[in-house]
């Protein structure tokens, strides 16, 4: 039977006594797993809550024939309990050991019962419960911002893009009068209002420019988003990384962009503006990095049917020990306040979820690359 000891080093229940402990220890029943065995699976009756004693099991749903990852519970820890508080009758999720593990299991009577016995423990998962809650509102509400956002974005795109091709029109007008009075300054006394002109063509030659770059940042946003346009469509992927390029343009001031592509690639079935904001993400990180003054290559290539994405950069690296952790939602290495744990998860969920391929990350010290697989096929 687990020890006293064994539970007391659980920092949930640090402040239980020893026949609290004791009671725990003779409720529950110990289950060893070797690595790669499945603890629970998805649709199993969800009539017990788990105490990680020592090893790892992931958490993982199934979506179409991919598994998304949705949490790794270590050592010392309680999981397994939402299904019972939120009175949900199977487990929508299937958790399997990524190294020798020794759980205790409880039933969900005792688990109730505990809740009742143990204010201590109780308090700390209705207030891990409620944290959790809080992060899945602020994620509705930031979702529900990126969708005001996203309109508004439209709505300027409509209104800048009528004046911005008017000064183009109209400076072009104002060209060929400037030009007019240069070429017909034939007397002396023209010669005075001939600089001038000249002058005025400098300065016209300005606006034309300054007026280009606001239509091609206009025609950016509107093919980002894929304003006015079906949600599944035929998608180039070179046109969605170069507008994301130049909307992010502002960050890599200081940072080299090497584009490797291969321009035989055919256009794919996609969500364009959710693809878009996968490069986003993707490329954001990758600045983040470089801290806005490194190294950036963007790489497409085809290996028989599928199509490849990739995204490296010569920043500090992601440790070894979270790269198995970073498409868990809420999981973040940036300061708090800094992210929110949820773009490498949102993304993680439009390749796999909704385009029925892979994202995986390679990293090292200098050298990592996040690599997308897409489908060229029809998406089903």
């Amino acid at each position: 039977m687990v020890t006293i000891d064994a539970l007391r080093q659980v920092p949930l229940f640090a402040e239980l006594s020893d026949e609290q402990l004791q009671w725990l220890a003779e409720q529950g029943t110990e289950v060893w797993l070797q690595p790669g065995e499945f603890h629970r699976r998805e649709g199993d009756l969800a009539e017990h809550v788990f105490v990680m004693l020592t090893g790892e099991v992931r958490v993982t749903e199934q979506v179409g024939n991919r598994e998304l990852v949705l949490a790794t519970y270590g050592p010392k820890s309680l999981f397994g309990e939402l299904p019972i508080l939120m009175g949900t009758p199977y487990y929508w999720a299937s958790g399997r050991a990524l190294s020798a593990c020794h759980v205790l299991e409880l039933s969900k009577e005792t688990f109730w019962q505990m809740l009742s016995i143990m204010p201590p423990v109780a308090t700390a998962i209705l207030r891990t419960t409620a944290e959790r809650v809080q992060q899945l509102q602020s994620m509705s509400q930031q979702r529900e911002k990126l969708i005001e956002l996203g309109a508004l974005a439209a709505d300027l795109a409509h209104e800048l893009n009528h004046p911005t091709t008017a000064v183009l029109q109209e400076t072009k007008q104002l060209e060929e009068i400037w030009q007019g009075l240069v070429s017909s300054a034939l007397q002396p006394e023209l010669q005075l209002a001939t600089g001038a002109a000249w002058q005025g063509v400098g300065l016209l030659d300005q606006v034309e420019q300054n007026a280009a770059h606001i239509s091609e940042l206009v025609n950016a946003i509107k093919e980002y988003s894929y304003m006015d346009q079906a949600p599944l469509q035929e998608v180039n992927v070179h046109e969605g990384l170069n507008n994301t390029l130049k909307i992010l343009r502002h960050k890599l001031k200081s940072v080299v962009v090497t584009r490797e592509f291969d321009h035989t690639l055919p256009r794919i079935s996609a969500y364009g503006s959710e693809l878009n904001q996968v490069w986003t993400n993707l490329i954001d990180n990758a600045i983040a990095a470089v801290e806005g003054q490194g190294n950036l290559w963007l790489r497409t290539w085809r290996e028989g049917d599928q199509l490849f994405v990739e995204i490296a950069d010569n920043g500090h690296g992601i440790p070894p020990e979270i790269q198995p952790r970073i498409f868990e939602p809420f999981f973040t290495t940036k300061e708090v306040g800094q992210g929110t744990g949820l773009g490498l998860v949102t993304s993680y969920r439009t390749v796999v979820g909704k385009h029925q391929g892979d994202i995986q990350v390679f990293s090292q010290p200098g050298d990592t690359r996040f690599q997308v697989r897409l489908p060229i096929a029809q998406i089903q």
